[in-house]
């Protein structure tokens, strides 16, 4: 089972519980679920699609994550559709623990021991002239790219570098 799948299977179980538990919510329509991969959130509850996303990048680190994140997210859908909260209130905080969450406003991943990662992912381009070589954030690459005359002097050696130094390689930076 991939992550995605695993988010998915995890939701639809909290969303059934949910549904036993809190008998007015039984008549809610099903859960959207949403994926996205930037940013340090876990997850969000969008009442007006009637969705509940979760960070991706986050999600497939930790199963800890996971199974506290769901219940938090599906718990601001019943609150919501219910009525008995709003927030992180007493209501919604009642309902979260309920549905298998620990009623926090905020993961504490440090207590956990799980390292949460940057979300945001830079993209780097390789610029090699023979003596030395250099990467590139994209704002420079774009530049060196689509700006004729453009060039990028290396701070080391002073070196100059020009579009006809790329590579072609590039490499992710987390």
């Amino acid at each position: 089972m991939t992550s995605r799948d695993e988010i998915i299977a995890k939701v639809r179980e909290v969303e059934a519980l949910a549904r036993i538990m809190f008998p007015s919510y039984a008549s809610a329509p099903p859960l959207r679920i949403g994926f996205f991969m930037k940013g340090r959130t876990a997850g969000w509850a969008k009442y007006g699609t009637w969705t509940v996303e979760f960070n991706e990048h986050q999600m497939g680190e930790s199963l800890a994550i996971r199974d506290l994140t769901v219940p938090h997210e599906v718990a601001h859908m019943v609150a919501h559709f219910t009525g008995l909260g709003k927030g992180h209130n007493a209501g919604w905080k009642r309902i979260c623990r309920i549905l298998g969450g620990d009623g926090q406003r905020c993961y504490n991943a440090a207590e956990r021991g799980v390292t949460i990662i940057k979300g945001r992912r830079v993209t780097e381009y390789h610029y090699h002239n023979g003596s030395q070589e250099l990467w590139l954030g994209p704002v420079h690459h774009k530049r060196l790219q689509t700006r004729l005359g453009f060039h990028v002097r290396s701070n080391s050696t002073g070196n100059r570098f020009n579009r006809e130094h790329f590579t072609g390689k590039s490499r992710i930076k987390a």
